[in-house]
Order: C-alpha cells, then sequence, then structure tokens
C-alpha cells in the first residue's frame, strides 16, 4: 500500500529510544488508521510492543490517555494533529506527528489564485492544517508569483508553528491586518468554514486531494442561520441538558457548572451529563430537553448539528442565553471555549441581587 503520509518512523523510533520506552499506544484519525502497518512493524521489529488505539482521535485535544493507563502504557505517539491542546499529560508522555501529507498543492494553490484575482483581491491571509504546514513557504512563493501579496500569521500559542489552524484556534488570523480574504489549504470543507466564521471575510478552500477549488460563502450562511435558529428556539427552554466531554482537552466541567447554576437561579431545570463520545444515540438516551449546551468540542454544533435532538447552544454563546442581544451576535461566539467577560459579570449580578 502507498504511503500517503508520512509517519515519520526514524524520529518515532528515537524518541522511544531516549525514553526507554518498551511499549507505546498510537493514535491516529480515522484517514490515517489504514497507513499504520509500516510504522508499527518497524517499531516491534525494534521490540517494542505496539498497541493501537482503535478509538477515534478528533483532535490533539483528544488524546488516549485513559486507554494508556489501563494498558499500563506511559507513551502514546499520536499522529495526524498538533498537540497537546488543552491537555495536562501528568503521568504519560506524547509524541506528536503530523503526518505529513504526500500530495502536491500547488495546482490547487494556482487555481485559487486565479479565483481569487478574478474577485479582485490582492491581499490574502494564507492557513493550512498538520498535513500541509509544511508545504507552506511553497503556497506563498506561488501565490506572490501570480501577483498576491501573502499574509501569514501565528497562534499566541507558542507550540504551533505559523499558518496552523486547528478546529478551534483560529488565532493565527488575529495577527493580521488589512487582508482582503482566506485561503486554506486543507481535505473537505471544516477548516474553511472556520475561518469564514472567525473573520467574516472571503475564504477560499483549496483542497489537494481532490484538487477543488470553492468559495465558503454559502456554507457559512447556512451555518450562521442555523445558530441564530438554534439560540432563538433556545431562549424558551425550561429544561436544558450540559453536554460535558471526558476527553482530556474537551473537559469544561467548572463552566459548566457555572452555567448550570445560574440558570437554575433563573428557575430552568439544568443538568450536567459526560459523555466520551458525543452521538445523537446516547443524547436520545438522555430522554427528552427543550435545549442542549455544548461544552464539548465547539464544532459539533456547527459540523455535527444532527446529532442534536434539540437547539443547540455552545460555551462562547450561553450570554445569549441570559440576556444578551441576539442582533449583537458575534459568529467567533460559536468557535470560543470559555465564558466571556460578559457572561462571567451577568452571572454575577445576577447572584448577587439573588
Amino acid at each position: 500500500m502507498d504511503q500517503p503520509y508520512d509517519l515519520e518512523v526514524d524520529r518515532v523510533l528515537s524518541w522511544l529510544r531516549k525514553e526507554k520506552a518498551s511499549k507505546v499506544l498510537v493514535q491516529a484519525p480515522d484517514g490515517i488508521k489504514p497507513y499504520l502497518g509500516p510504522l508499527v512493524s518497524s517499531l516491534e521489529n525494534e521490540g517494542v510492543e505496539v498497541y493501537i488505539s482503535g478509538g477515534h482521535a478528533w483532535g490533539g485535544c483528544d488524546i488516549a490517555i485513559n486507554e494508556a493507563r489501563i494498558l499500563g502504557i506511559t507513551h502514546i505517539v499520536h499522529i495526524g494533529h498538533h498537540g497537546p491542546v488543552r491537555v495536562s499529560l501528568s503521568g504519560v508522555k506524547a509524541l506528536f506527528i503530523p503526518g505529513k501529507a504526500n500530495v502536491d498543492v500547488s495546482s490547487v494553490v494556482r487555481k485559487g489564485a486565479r479565483l481569487l484575482k478574478r474577485k479582485g483581491d490582492r491581499r490574502v491571509a494564507l492557513l493550512t492544517t498538520a498535513q500541509h504546514v509544511h508545504k507552506l513557504d511553497e503556497a506563498a512563493r506561488i501565490l506572490e508569483k501570480e501577483g498576491l501579496q501573502v499574509l501569514i500569521g501565528k497562534s499566541p500559542d507558542p507550540s504551533m508553528p505559523k499558518g496552523l489552524v486547528v478546529g478551534c484556534d483560529l488565532r493565527a488570523l488575529d495577527s493580521l491586518r488589512g487582508f482582503d480574504s482566506v485561503m486554506v489549504i486543507a481535505g473537505g470543507l471544516f477548516h474553511g468554514v472556520g475561518a469564514a466564521l472567525w473573520t467574516g471575510r472571503r475564504v477560499i478552500l483549496a483542497d489537494p486531494y481532490t484538487g477543488s477549488v470553492k468559495e465558503g460563502d454559502d456554507l457559512v450562511r447556512k451555518t450562521l442561520a442555523t445558530r441564530l435558529r438554534d439560540i432563538s428556539q433556545a431562549l424558551d427552554a425550561s429544561e436544558i441538558l450540559m453536554v460535558v466531554s471526558s476527553k482530556p482537552g474537551q473537559l469544561l466541567l467548572e463552566g459548566a457548572r457555572r452555567i448550570r447554576d445560574c440558570l437554575r437561579r433563573r428557575g430552568k431545570r439544568a443538568y450536567i451529563a459526560v459523555f466520551n463520545e458525543v452521538t445523537r444515540e446516547a443524547l436520545e438516551n438522555m430522554g427528552r430537553y427543550d435545549a442542549y449546551i455544548n461544552t464539548a468540542c465547539p464544532r459539533l454544533a456547527i459540523d455535527d448539528r444532527e446529532i442534536f435532538p434539540g437547539p443547540v447552544i455552545n460555551l462562547g454563546e450561553v450570554s445569549y442565553l441570559l440576556g444578551r442581544e441576539l442582533s449583537t451576535y458575534d459568529p467567533r461566539d460559536a468557535l470560543r471555549t470559555f465564558l466571556s467577560s460578559w457572561e462571567i459579570s451577568k452571572d454575577q449580578s445576577h447572584h448577587s441581587s439573588s
């Protein structure tokens, strides 16, 4: 089988030797799992006992720490994501391998440049994922040869390289000013939708796997309409389920408690349920609720909205449930993973007056 991803076998072996690790848990997203064979064989040939995590791996926030502990393993090789993201690796060490894609990006970047020029855009912010960040400079040179000015920002997370985007961290765009549009080099629509919500600018989705180049405007309009509809419907909810994730980098229990208590002081019936995987079946098993507040990955309410049986609000959108005017809605709130100062002050003022 051809290897579409560079799993950096030598780097993994060097790390395990340095750590004197005799056992390792290998974790990868579903799209990379079928290509783990050569890595596993190479490690086993060196005397390492290898276990593959069969669960989903949604990001650098979703590290198989509990699986490793159950197996008595102290070393994890996590492939396909930047990390760790909001995870304390207490008692476990992890090596993050980006899973660089062995795919050409030049064709879609040129197509994207032509589309941008037809739109009259000249200053473009460039983003990509862990699989293509090693091609970022090449993409920038192509765009510049096409007469475009390229801006590449960096997240304040010191471990993230320039131009890298993850599902809930688009702060690389915050350091940039005056760009007309954003080009995202990535498979699918996921990261392009996030960039459009974060900036409100035109986003060009350049997919090197399919060769397609498209604008994300229509999809973003539908996403915004869904978010506003859900918030509007949740305003009248009497019984609300707080959805909490047990994944290490998604566990926001304190925020969930705070919201639950605030809602109860306002006469709502609010409950907390904890899930490892948030699915439609798991939510329906909980019974019927008027609305859901999602404190797990915020992208669930954006990209997998159908798993929620009723209106769903993300953690960053709770302020609208507490009285903030919906006419002031900021699409960034859909992606935030923390309570805003507005929500905290509103909670405190209501608590002191009750």
